[in-house]
């Protein structure tokens, strides 16, 4: 069993917010790997803070919390 950080976007203020650019964005939270740093997102939104993530391409950006929540989640993985 395994307990990750899992993003989720609202994609209903997301897209217009960061329209043509959004793609690129959500690929950087979503595809982030670094379990450490969205737990570091996790405790910043839910401060009502703005997290700061580096998108290439685009450079620094700010994300509020209404545009994304990081949860952790319980996993459970089948092995042989």
């Amino acid at each position: 069993m395994l307990i990750m950080w899992q993003v989720e976007l609202n994609k209903k203020v997301f897209g217009p917010r960061f329209k043509k650019d959004a793609k690129a964005v959500e690929e950087r939270l979503v595809e982030c790997s670094n379990q450490k740093e969205r737990e570091q997102w996790s405790a910043a939104l839910a401060k009502g803070e703005e997290i700061d993530v580096l998108v290439e391409g685009l450079g620094k950006l700010s994300i509020a919390p209404e545009l994304l929540k990081v949860e952790q989640r319980t996993r459970t993985e089948n092995g042989q």
